[in-house]
């Protein structure tokens, strides 16, 4: 369980980086 709770950890952050990249590039825009 703690395995599958640090891979969720891990997704979940990717996804936030991955807002902010893109919120970056439209104000860019």
């Amino acid at each position: 369980m703690e395995t599958i709770q640090v891979v969720t950890e891990a997704q979940r952050r990717r996804r936030l980086s991955v807002k902010q990249k893109m919120r970056c590039v439209q104000e860019t825009k």
